[in-house]
């Protein structure tokens, strides 16, 4: 969007902004109905396998975090 808003990205509004909003969500959708049915779509009534949703929200919390601590730590060393 903001290379957008600069200029920077031709093509028309459809292209370049509503159809990537449309998939986005469709797509975020389509995840949380799997999640919200992960014992339906795998056909188990096991704790174990209907918790490994869990490790995909688990592994882009520490994802979001390692990103974040790793450019303070780049900021520090740059200010060095």
């Amino acid at each position: 969007m903001r290379a957008a808003a600069r200029g920077r990205v031709t093509g028309s509004a459809w292209a370049t902004r509503v159809a990537p909003v449309v998939a986005g969500a469709a797509l975020l959708t389509c995840g949380l109905l799997i999640v919200a049915n992960y014992g339906d779509v795998t056909g188990s009534s096991s704790p174990w396998i209907n918790v490994l949703p869990l490790l995909l929200a688990a592994g882009a919390g520490y994802g979001a975090y390692a990103q974040r601590r790793r450019a303070a730590l780049d900021v520090r060393v740059d200010q060095e």
